[in-house]
């Protein structure tokens, strides 16, 4: 998605103008295969779009979805420079006091248990652009 001098083309720099950075989450820019993959396998397992997500510098996607027994939400965030990242928090009715995983933790959970038809490459390629929450304090 680089241009072939290394610089970021102009259609990823429309992400950081605020008043658009929304809506254009919302409908969701993939930088390439492994984010639309890795997209794809989270939309199927019942993650959705949303327009509450909030929106970080630098992020192209987003995705939220619940664990499966409802007491954490997990926005799932793609970012234009190709990372991931997963913010893991209590979901509203979500009282009990268990500790909270990390997000990366429950990508990588998810990647192992439900995405085996995944070619080992895609898993890896995927597992590689994983980063612990919040990726946008680093861009």
């Amino acid at each position: 998605m680089h241009g072939n001098d290394g610089r970021v083309p102009y259609i990823w720099r429309i992400f950081d103008h605020p008043s658009l950075s929304r809506s254009l989450v919302y409908r969701g820019f993939l930088r390439d295969d492994t984010q639309q993959a890795f997209f794809d396998e989270l939309f199927a397992l019942d993650f959705r779009r949303s327009l509450f997500q909030e929106v970080y510098h630098g992020q192209s996607a987003g995705l939220r979805g619940g664990s499966s027994n409802n007491f954490f939400r997990c926005d799932v965030r793609f970012y234009t420079d190709g990372m991931i990242d997963c913010e893991v928090a209590r979901a509203r009715h979500g009282y009990v006091h268990l500790p909270i995983p990390e997000g990366r933790e429950v990508l990588e959970g998810l990647l192992h248990h439900h995405m085996e038809h995944l070619t080992d490459g895609v898993r890896r390629s995927i597992v590689s652009r994983l980063v612990y929450f919040p990726h946008h304090e680093n861009a």
